[in-house]
């Protein structure tokens, strides 16, 4: 069996999707690995690992990189030292296959620390075709002395492509080392096999939401023979199907991802198609309208609802970035009702530029629900107050741009992400402490209330 994963889906396909069908290779990527065991090893001559079947030579597998094979004391003697892989059945037609193999350079026994390929070592891979009466080899590649010595400094890869004769049924990999005399091992990492089908099926799919059930309508392909689903909920993989056509039952709202693998006759899996699927719940609030407006003293958010179930408040949530938000305030909800309501929140960002807005309502037994985020740009206030020192350590003073209409002004202090450290009178001239402030960027507001002008200006807490 060939597992094949087409390469523009896999990103997205979740790791857990399919594992005895979809297999990942640590050196290539996506597609399968030649997993189905040795047919006979040989290796030299007197060596327990001589012409014996599964097993008789050294077969180790290591964690995330599938099934690794070493031939020991391999040598230039007339029986060539190989691997010969199962035969994997060709039930379908492919246009070509590509099999890769990875493997360490070899370490002769005399120096055991020295992983060297000298001029009379090669490395032949040769694929034997079956097409139910006779075998056909092909030497798919073949690689010599100082090629394979400078091919890498520890690991050489050879990947090869060939194109099946018609009408075969199977196919068998021979990995064949030619040794010097030193007798070397050879440590294969990975066996690797790809394959693209004459006719590859093809797949898509289309959710159909009613309320917590989803129906799944999907194109057949003439080239398929089964269909399986993952819904993205932890149900088990479910199929195979003769049609992709199904539906299933959530048990709450939320994001699914969703795949459809379809599989051809011979049991490849070119095409798997994900998507995510949005279930949401009957909402509490019926939203009429919400908007954010700056003026010339705050940023005025109103809203309207045209019915309310069980809604217990909303909180306002305000952020710079539109993506962190902060709850800054909240608004008491009208309950259960079935008429137009209408709500305000006045905001004075402690920062110019783009603000973002958005208001999570939230039920009495505690749901929520968000409204849609509403971004607005905030002028910027005057700045001619004066700051000494900035940067500051210990206390900061104010110096106002001309005489105050009164004695004192509102100091209000905000940090980077909008949160009110100080607010109190102030008289120009004296100090403020700022010692307990973390080092970072802060901003003033003040305001005088005897001409009801507002400014705004920052100071650095090093």
């Amino acid at each position: 069996q060939l597992d094949l994963l087409s390469t523009s889906n896999a990103s997205k396909v979740p790791a857990t999707l399919l594992p005895n069908l979809l297999r990942y290779t640590s050196f290539e990527g996506t597609g399968g690995e030649w997993d189905t065991g040795l047919t006979s090893v040989r290796a030299l001559a007197g060596n327990t690992a001589t012409n014996g079947l599964t097993g008789t030579a050294q077969h180790r597998t290591f964690p995330y990189l599938g099934e690794n094979y070493i031939l020991l004391n391999a040598n230039n003697s007339t029986n060539y030292p190989r691997l010969v892989m199962d035969a994997v059945p060709l039930d379908c037609d492919y246009s070509d296959l590509e099999v890769c193999v990875r493997f360490a350079r070899p370490v002769d026994n005399a120096q055991a620390t020295m992983p060297i390929f000298d001029s009379n070592d090669s490395l032949r891979l040769i694929m034997t075709y079956f097409d139910g009466l006779t075998f056909t080899n092909d030497t798919i590649a073949a690689v010599y002395g100082t090629a394979l010595e400078t091919a890498s400094e520890k690991y050489t890869r050879i990947c090869a492509s060939t194109t099946p004769p018609v009408g075969v049924i199977s196919s068998q990999l021979t990995i064949e080392l030619t040794g010097d005399s030193s007798e070397e091992d050879l440590f294969i990492d990975e066996v690797y096999l790809t394959g693209t089908p004459v006719n590859p099926v093809t797949a898509a799919f289309t959710p159909t939401v009613t309320d917590l059930t989803v129906d799944f309508n999907a194109g057949a392909s003439t080239n398929t023979s089964f269909y399986f689903w993952l819904y993205g909920d932890g149900t088990p993989l479910s199929g195979p199907f003769l049609t992709p056509i199904t539906s299933h039952t959530y048990a709450m709202p939320g994001i699914y991802t969703t795949c459809l693998l379809a599989l051809d006759p011979c049991g490849n899996a070119p095409t798997v198609t994900c998507e995510d699927v949005i279930l949401t719940a009957a909402l509490p609030v019926s939203w009429l309208s919400f908007a954010a407006t700056a003026e010339a003293d705050a940023v005025y958010l109103r809203w309207q609802t045209s019915a309310e179930e069980d809604n217990d408040y909303f909180a306002v949530e305000w952020s710079t970035d539109g993506r962190s938000f902060t709850e800054i305030g909240q608004v008491k909800g009208a309950g259960t009702i079935a008429e137009v309501q209408a709500y305000d929140y006045p905001h004075r960002p402690p920062v110019a530029g783009a603000q973002y807005y958005r208001l999570r309502q939230v039920d009495f037994d505690g749901t929520v629900d968000y409204s849609p985020v509403r971004r607005v740009d905030w002028g910027r206030l005057r700045a001619d107050w004066q700051v000494f020192p900035n940067p500051a350590t210990d206390q900061i003073t104010l110096q106002p741009p001309y005489p105050l209409a009164g004695e004192t002004v509102i100091c209000r202090i905000f940090d980077s992400q909008g949160r009110l450290l100080l607010d109190q009178p102030y008289r120009p001239g004296q100090s403020l402490p700022i010692n307990e402030f973390r080092g970072g960027l802060y901003y003033l507001q003040i305001y005088d209330p005897a001409s009801s002008q507002h400014w705004r200006t920052k100071f650095l807490k090093q």
